[in-house]
């Protein structure tokens, strides 16, 4: 993984996709102010356009050049040669993973576009970015106590696909389906270089789905290999949190998927296929969370939506760390003995 060094503030200004306005000034109060007048080109159009792929790394260059709170990484690139980008937070700064995995702090992985035409919450990450890089801002403060990263973009080859953007890659590959083989440059690269390598205890999957009237629908691992403490924590501790805050602010949330064709008195929840996100990361052991935002709601609403759901994650974490950590840490430990001494009983074979 390779960071991207600092440039001066003047420099990123002038590439920057919105003009900022006043003179740049050394690292302290002002880039507060300049942080405050960093737009991504989608709130620059009023949420009318998205985030092209070029504008979202001359934006994160930005935010980088003006805060000390974060740092710019590539974890690797794509097939059609585009970096992949990562923002890392934590106070005090952190670099390299085993800086993470021994500062006793939960690590959280919040994710978005694996499905290249699914673009509302990486809108809502790319905002959230700034706001954990702006000093004194309530998101900020949390990197006392937790490490945060942010990958905007999966599957940029798909987001960029001509004549426009394709759930796929550049091949036309689902991303979503590839977490077993791994045979896909852009997810190896992820999984290789985010997920085994920084061990999140929390990971969220941003997609496009779900069921409207809800803004947000979330799924843990189902499939039953997977760590059943794992799935109580977020049954029983993380959505519930999401819920009241979602509420707090204006919006719903509810289980991904929705209503049942045949039986409309069934909820349907995601599948059990090992090959998804949510599912791969409790095999795992880390609390793989997926999100969904329902089409049916206005573009802006989704993306503010979004940003207070994955906010509510990173705060849970924040509230509830050693929860967090030590559901994930017994996790691992009884899968370390299960391999030296086998025990109890393994699922080769379930109906979902």
């Amino acid at each position: 993984m390779r960071l991207i060094p600092r440039v001066p503030v003047q420099r990123l200004i002038l590439i920057a996709v919105v003009v900022l306005v006043g003179p740049s000034t050394a690292l302290g109060q002002a880039d507060v102010q300049t942080l405050a007048r960093l737009q991504t080109p989608a709130e620059g159009s009023g949420f009318s356009e998205y985030t092209s792929y070029t504008e979202m790394m001359d934006y994160l260059q930005a935010v980088q050049a003006a805060s000390t709170e974060m740092r710019l990484a590539i974890y690797g690139t794509s097939f059609e040669g585009r970096e992949l980008p990562l923002a890392i937070f934590s106070r005090p700064s952190i670099r390299r993973p085993w800086e993470a995995l021994v500062s006793g702090k939960p690590i959280v992985v919040l994710a978005a576009n694996v499905h290249g035409g699914e673009r509302t919450l990486r809108e809502s990450a790319l905002i959230l970015i700034r706001e954990f890089a702006t000093p004194g801002s309530e998101m900020n403060r949390l990197l006392d106590d937790v490490v945060l990263l942010i990958a905007p973009s999966v599957n940029p080859d798909g987001l960029m696909a001509s004549p426009r953007p394709t759930r796929g890659n550049a091949w036309g590959i689902d991303l979503n389906r590839d977490y077993v083989k791994l045979e896909q440059q852009s997810l190896a690269n992820y999984v290789a270089n985010v997920v085994n390598t920084w061990h999140p205890h929390v990971l969220v999957d941003g997609h496009n789905g779900g069921s409207y009237p809800y803004n947000i629908c979330y799924q843990c691992p189902t499939h039953a290999s997977a760590d059943p403490a794992i799935v109580r924590l977020c049954d029983r501790g993380i959505f519930p949190y999401i819920n009241s805050r979602m509420e707090e602010n204006g919006f719903q949330s509810f289980y991904y998927s929705g209503a049942s064709r045949n039986n409309p008195g069934v909820w349907t929840t995601g599948g059990s296929d090992p090959r998804i996100a949510r599912n791969y990361l409790g095999f795992s052991n880390s609390i793989g969370i997926l999100f969904e935002s329902p089409g049916g709601q206005e573009r802006e609403v989704g993306i503010r939506s979004g940003m207070v759901a994955y906010k509510a994650v990173v705060q849970y974490t924040q509230q509830n760390p050693e929860r967090v950590m030590e559901t994930v840490g017994r996790a691992r430990r009884e899968t370390v003995e299960m391999g030296d001494n086998a025990t109890g009983d393994v699922t080769v074979q379930q109906v979902y």
